[in-house]
């Protein structure tokens, strides 16, 4: 008997290209897996999808994530290069690809016990796109200090932000609210939110604040083991 599975599937970019090849249902039983090959379907002069509402790239910049690419375009042995997140996303729905690459492949680094991240998320109505996001991540050395700091945000800045100040300052210190403030306050001045129907930047700003030190609360708890 043949079990019908519908994959959730996110085209994180394309570079040039006319038409793209998708196969988006598989049907599984025991043994078998067969893929369903979809029509080809039109893409625009360049695909873009960093797009400034959705957390994946912000998750991705938290945990320093990279991208593999591969090219139709270069000789065979070029083909294939890894893009750090943060060197990926050019600005609102751009990225750095060339024409002919294509994303093939995510990566994020491998953590022991001792990390956690949040994802936080202001929004209008379940489902709905971010007014604001914050993604954290943590990551302690033997003696509990931080040994790594990963703070981004989404939809308070023209691209997905990562917060280097934050993430730089935080690094060797003993993780704790006052430390947390810092952070809290370093994003809060790195990002530049726009006052729209869903708030002032004032509001938004706050938000930033308060998600960070949050965020980085219930990841620490999350790297000692208490969450």
């Amino acid at each position: 008997t043949w079990e019908m599975v519908t994959f959730s599937l996110t085209l994180l970019a394309s570079s040039t290209a006319s038409t793209v090849t998708v196969c988006a249902v598989a049907y599984v039983d025991a043994v078998k897996v067969r893929l369903v090959e979809l029509p080809k379907l039109p893409l625009p002069e360049r695909t873009r999808t960093a797009a400034l509402s959705l957390l994946t790239a912000t998750v991705m910049l938290a945990v320093g994530a990279s991208v593999v690419v591969q090219s139709a375009a270069r000789r065979k042995k070029d083909r294939r290069r890894v893009i750090p997140i943060s060197d990926f996303i050019a600005g609102p729905f751009t990225n750095t690809l060339a024409p002919g690459e294509l994303v093939t492949e995510v990566r994020a680094p491998k953590h022991g016990a001792s990390a956690g991240g949040h994802y936080l998320k202001l929004e209008r109505k379940i489902g709905d796109y971010a007014t604001v996001g914050v993604a954290v991540h943590l990551v302690l050395d033997s003696a509990g200090k931080v040994a790594e700091a990963g703070l981004a945000l989404t939809s308070v800045y023209p691209r997905n932000l990562k917060v280097t100040e934050a993430e730089e300052m935080m690094a060797g210190q003993t993780p704790g609210p006052e430390l947390f403030a810092e952070a809290a306050e370093a994003a809060a001045r790195s990002c530049d939110p726009e006052s729209d129907v869903r708030g002032p930047a004032a509001y938004k700003r706050a938000v930033v604040a308060e998600y960070t030190r949050r965020g980085f609360a219930a990841a620490l708890e999350q790297a000692r083991g208490e969450g």
